[in-house]
């Protein structure tokens, strides 16, 4: 914020108004309305404060009410004018703010007016895209700052200064001018003024980025605008440490950003509350919840539209479009990313995201995308990641394929930037949207990576399951994860941990590991001299996994003992270590699975029924592979992606084939076989396309004579305890951990199939 320009010559001013002065100067905005009363004298004051927490409606009407409240001298009546301008642009009426820059320019007379005037006729000029004229306007406010020696005055100078370099691509510029910035302000004491510059040059480096730097910046300008007691200063630097940690794909740290974000910006009808729902947008998206997302970016649309911002409706616009892509809804995704493009027409850079959404969105179309994508590159200037990931776009919509120089020039250019949201949802999206003829309705569920560890799928189970993840990793009971083995109990049991915001760790645990002999010592420790071999207290998995998760797999194949340690366990959530007359609470939550029925082990004496009542607070079903449709192939290609990156090489193709053959089976090992079939078939082939003659003999139909379906799945078993087995230097509990097995599980299997 610019130092107060409403100083007479002599301060002959009340004391209130010195201290409001003064607080104001400090970067206590909220100090400074304490101190004022409604008088006029103090009225520009009062605009800069209201300004400069982000109550631009209250400074307009206080701009209002002054100007009309009697006869004012010319020079105050302009500074009133302008300051009413501000407070018009700050709320989005760019037409009403120009009005009063030119009666304000026909009152002004001092030079510090002169200089605020054409500061403010700069900001004017750039919020109409008009970026001659408002260097023009600029030049004329740093001569007068220059010559009046107004160091605060040029501060502002600078931020406009790197709001113009940006538009115009001249990044490095941009980042120069944001950092003379924050030393003029420094050098003012104005620490306010040094956050917003430290926030602004964040986002700017993540822009380019330099992630690290951008998060240090960020959390610096927090950790200022908290000391100085502004939640809503705080709030705006928070969004963006938010959306830095989601570009770098840390979901949970970018959820507890979001929510200290949203506590800070409140509920009004303000720019901050949109700004939280588009963050709130992009989080739902990451968390495979293309739902969600799409009610908060119509909201944020909503707001933005309310408060006429254009340039926020129109970033609104495109996370509306990117996710009714994620939903299929492809028509009403062009719709939103015209009209996105529409409203963001005087800005390059809105240009460029509303084009690249519209190009995605006739890919999904399987219409021509090609004039699209070269709108976007055109506007993507001298912004080397976008312009890659226009140039991806125009490629594919050329109909080149993954192994063109085009494409693979701009992935590579794409990944060396590090934005994880843009390889999620252009980079995979428009690949094998390509590969598919420009499929209409392709996505990933948009929960692949990150803290959802690798859970992928578009069918109507898998995004009810990842719709239903939040809801119940949020909720205060224990959950039960209820499915066959290998469709990923595990992977679900560490998405409930990383989406519920728990600070401990995920600790997991084998039912089959929790031995009647060790069982006390192994859940909840022992003290030193507990036992003859206790020589050091040692902590049991509860306390390990204490402000956490702990997850008990296969919970079915739990001791009688086990079952009544547990039952009492939960019942409690209090403990002793073995040998110790010390209680402790326990702040853990528990997650079960088990690839059987509970009610069946009940129904055979083998669990007790109070056991699975009390798993029985919250429980997932997991679908079998065999039940997911579509799943198969996005799953069979993500697979391939993976292991072909790991072994250096390009990803082949699926032929027609190959892909009949994968819908024909019946997949007993659901997820797990079907990722060790991809393995094998990836070894098997030289070239670019994976043949049915790639794939083992099972899915050929050629396995050996008379062989049925227990001689298949023996068989398959045997491949995939082998590969574990090798993968962890023939580790038998490592490997049967794995497997979804217990050790001694495993050890019977090895017996059974004569291993």
């Amino acid at each position: 914020m610019p130092e107060t320009w409403s100083r007479p010559l002599v301060d002959r001013t009340p004391a209130r108004l010195r201290r409001a002065r003064a607080a104001l100067a400090a970067g206590r905005p909220t100090l400074a309305l304490a101190s004022l009363g409604n008088r006029r004298e103090g009225a520009l004051l009062r605009i800069d404060a209201l300004a400069a927490l982000g109550r631009g409606r209250e400074a307009l009407a206080t701009a209002s009410r002054a100007l009309n409240s009697g006869p004012l001298a010319p020079d105050l009546a302009a500074r009133l004018r302008i300051a009413r301008a501000e407070a018009h642009l700050e709320t989005g009426r760019v037409a009403a703010a120009e009005a009063d820059l030119r009666q304000a320019r026909a009152l002004a007379a001092e030079p510090r007016t002169l200089a605020r005037l054409a500061l403010t006729e700069a900001r004017c000029c750039w919020r109409r895209g008009e970026p001659e004229r408002a260097g023009h306007a600029l030049a004329t406010a740093r001569d007068v700052c220059g010559r009046e020696h107004w160091s605060g005055v040029l501060a502002a100078v600078h931020e406009v200064e790197a709001s113009l370099a940006r538009d115009a691509g001249r990044l490095a510029d941009c980042q120069d001018a944001l950092t003379r910035r924050i030393e003029v302000s420094r050098a003012l004491g104005r620490e306010d003024a040094v956050a917003a510059g430290l926030a602004d040059r964040g986002e700017l480096l993540a822009y380019r980025g330099g992630w690290q730097q951008a998060a240090a910046d960020l959390q610096q300008a927090a950790e200022i605008w908290r000391r100085l007691g502004d939640p809503r200063a705080e709030s705006v630097a928070g969004l963006r440490l938010a959306s830095v940690r989601l570009a770098q794909g840390d979901l949970q740290a970018a959820r507890a950003e979001a929510d200290r974000a949203r506590a800070g910006a409140g509920s009004g009808l303000d720019r901050g509350r949109a700004e939280v729902l588009l963050l709130e947008a992009d989080l739902a998206l990451a968390f495979g919840q293309p739902a969600v997302s799409e009610a908060e970016a119509a909201e944020a649309a909503r707001v933005f539209a309310e408060l006429q911002d254009r340039e926020g409706e129109a970033r609104a616009r495109v996370r509306h479009a990117q996710a009714l892509l994620a939903r299929g809804a492809v028509a009403a995704a062009l719709r939103d990313a015209e009209r996105a493009g529409r409203l963001g027409r005087r800005r390059p850079d809105l240009v460029m995201l509303a084009e690249i959404a519209r190009g995605r969105a006739l890919l999904h179309a399987g219409r021509p995308a090609e004039a699209a994508f070269e709108r976007a590159l055109a506007a993507a200037s001298s912004r080397p990641a976008f312009r890659a990931v226009a140039a991806l776009g125009l490629a594919l919509g050329r109909g080149l394929g993954p192994e063109a120089p085009e494409v693979r020039d701009a992935l590579v250019e794409i990944e060396a930037w590090g934005d994880r949201r843009i390889l999620a949802y252009v980079r995979a999206d428009l690949r094998i949207g390509a590969a598919e003829g420009g499929a209409p309705g392709f996505e990933e569920a948009g929960v692949a990576g990150g803290p959802l560890h690798g859970l992928l799928g578009r069918s109507e189970a898998m995004r009810t399951l990842c719709e239903s993840l939040p809801r119940y990793a949020r909720a205060s009971g224990d959950v039960h994860v209820s499915g066959e083995t290998g469709t990923g109990k595990e992977q679900v049991a560490q998405a409930l941990h990383a989406l519920s915001g728990r600070r401990g760790g995920f600790v997991a645990v084998s039912a089959a590991e929790l031995h009647d002999g060790t069982l006390h010592s192994t859940l909840f420790g022992h003290v030193r001299g507990a036992y003859t071999d206790a020589h050091k207290d040692r902590a049991g998995l509860v306390e390990r996994a204490e402000g956490g998760t702990l997850f008990i797999d296969e919970v079915q194949d739990l001791s009688p003992r086990a079952q009544g340690a547990l039952l009492r366990f939960l019942q409690e959530r209090r403990y002793e270590r073995f040998g110790d007359t010390q209680s402790r609470a326990a702040d853990v939550r528990v997650v079960t699975a088990s690839n059987v029925p509970l009610a069946d082990r009940v129904a055979r004496g083998e669990l007790r029924a109070d056991v699975m009542h009390r798993l029985h607070q919250l429980v997932l079903e997991l679908p079998p592979l065999r039940e997911r449709g579509d799943d198969l192939l996005l799953l069979a290609r993500a697979f391939l992606k993976r292991f072909a990156a790991s072994d250096g090489r390009a990803c082949p193709d699926l032929s027609a084939p190959a892909l009949a053959a994968l819908r024909a089976h019946p997949w007993p090992g659901n997820v797990r076989e079907l990722m060790n079939v991809m393995r094998q078939a990836l070894v098997d082939c030289p070239g670019p396309t994976i043949l049915r003659e790639h794939l083992p003999r099972e899915l050929r139909g050629g396995g050996p004579a008379g062989e049925g379906l227990a001689g298949r799945v023996a068989r398959l078993e045997r491949a995939a305890i082998a590969e574990a087995l090798a993968r962890f230097g023939g580790n038998q509990a490592r490997a049967a951990r794995l497997l979804g097995l217990s050790r001694q599980g495993l050890a019977r299997k090895l017996q059974r199939l004569g291993c």
